[in-house]
């Protein structure tokens, strides 16, 4: 009795071995993430969320083309003329990371 049960318990182990191994020998794209690229990839999304804030908070300072022909046009000179060459008065240059 203890023979035909030993002998179905390896026939199940056998093919539960070749059902395993079957799986195992298909092949599927993995990727390990470890610590140091995990901080890096981080580091990388809160550098490029930094220069989004920045890029942002240059372009609420930069003029119009409006602002800038109003301010360079001069009294008494018609709409389309402008002074090349006039620096725009109060114009402030952002300090940072030379952008």
């Amino acid at each position: 009795m203890s023979s035909n049960f030993e002998r179905k318990l390896l026939e199940d182990l056998k093919e539960q071995s070749r059902r395993q191994a079957q799986i195992a020998a298909e092949l599927e794209p993995c990727l390990t993430v470890t610590e140091k690229s995990w901080k890096a990839l981080i580091g990388l999304q809160q550098t490029q969320i930094q220069f989004l804030v920045d890029i942002q908070t240059v372009a609420a300072r930069l003029a119009t083309r409006g602002e800038v022909e109003e301010i360079s046009r001069p009294e008494g000179a018609g709409t389309g003329e402008l002074l090349s060459g006039n620096p725009i008065v109060g114009a402030e240059v952002p300090a940072g990371d030379g952008l």
